[in-house]
């Protein structure tokens, strides 16, 4: 069951921001580097804004699925935060392998070809109806080369959201994680290209 009072996020990738967001009460925007690891399917790990560690997964409710958060914290990590961070990457990884000291020591810690991750410069637009808010983010991925369009509907209400979605046609759409997105843009950045043939000479007549 979704259960109020969690933040739930509800993403799309779509072609163009959707018309009746400018009918929501305006909020404000920023900009800000989060980096983003790729880690067991159905979950979540960032450093967001450089400032705190957020862990996510999917959950479905009657089939409604949306990214549930798990863990939001700041530094220095304490070891309960430190274990929710090793519970979702590699195996390789030790509790005692993560540095939660400082957000730089966090990600040095990670730094090793085993993780795959990248660095996401986040623009974002806000807009709030209610207990909903909704959040254009323009994101650009030069570690992968890539950009993409992203608009998440985010409440720690799940009945409000479930009701918004349904109002705004979105009843049918299904949930799309941004991590599924960069995994797909790191394996099309790692893959090398297929080596053209040249053609064969045609034999002298």
């Amino acid at each position: 069951m979704l259960r109020d009072g969690e933040p739930f996020v509800f993403r799309t990738f779509p072609v163009d921001v959707p018309a009746f967001l400018r009918t929501w009460r305006p909020g404000p925007a920023r900009a800000v580097w989060d980096r983003h690891y790729l880690v067991a399917p159905g979950h979540g790990l960032r450093l967001a804004g450089g400032e705190r560690v957020e862990v996510t997964r999917l959950v479905t409710d009657d089939g409604f699925r949306v990214e549930e958060a798990v863990l939001t914290a700041t530094f220095p990590l304490d070891w309960m935060a430190l274990t929710c961070v090793a519970n979702v990457l590699p195996s390789s990884f030790r509790t005692v392998d993560i540095d939660g000291r400082t957000p730089q020591a966090f990600v040095d810690s990670l730094a090793t070809p085993s993780l795959p991750q990248a660095s996401v410069l986040v623009q974002e637009t806000s807009s709030f109806l209610g207990s909903v808010i909704g959040r254009v983010q323009r994101l650009t991925v030069p570690d992968w080369n890539t950009r993409m369009l992203s608009v998440a509907y985010e409440s720690p209400n799940g009945t409000a959201l479930r009701s918004l979605l349904a109002g705004a046609g979105l009843r049918g759409v299904q949930h799309r994680d941004l991590c599924d997105e960069l995994r797909e843009a790191h394996r099309i950045a790692t893959t090398p290209p297929t080596p053209v043939r040249p053609a064969r000479p045609r034999s002298a007549a």
